[in-house]
């Protein structure tokens, strides 16, 4: 099983409140979208009462952002003196599966369950960071 840390997210996070340098596979123009864990469990809520056997996609596409972005922003509201350096693909063990654009389509998920993700990615970045700090 995977720990917290594992995830882009809250890896950037725990590198930014500790000031380490925060490590990017490639050029960091991979495209992500962040879903909050409170979204997605209002989400699976809706599918077992309402999904009727079908199958949805779950997230938040209301805003995709780079990876390079994504460790700009967290450096920026950790207030955090990080620095972001990059690890060419050659030298990474995370070469081979790399999906350049990962924003999922839940129109099918918005039309039959009335499901809208409703935490930003700013306030999901405070929400790790408000986590992380309380666990040091």
């Amino acid at each position: 099983m995977s720990k917290l840390t594992d995830w882009v997210l809250p890896e950037f996070v725990n590198k930014a409140l500790s000031n380490q340098d925060i490590m990017i596979h490639g050029d960091g123009s991979q495209i992500r979208s962040f879903c909050y864990v409170s979204d997605v469990s209002d989400a699976f809520s809706k599918v077992l009462n309402d999904g009727d056997g079908e199958t949805f996609n779950i997230g938040n596409n209301s805003e995709p952002i780079s990876i390079k972005d994504l460790a700009t922003k967290i450096i920026s509201i950790t207030k955090s003196k990080s620095k972001i350096k990059f690890i060419p693909f050659e030298e990474s063990q995370r070469n081979r599966n790399e999906i350049l654009k990962r924003v999922p389509n839940i129109e099918k998920a918005k039309k039959l369950l009335g499901y809208h993700p409703q935490i930003s990615l700013e306030d999901g970045i405070r929400k790790v960071m408000d986590a992380q700090i309380l666990r040091k």
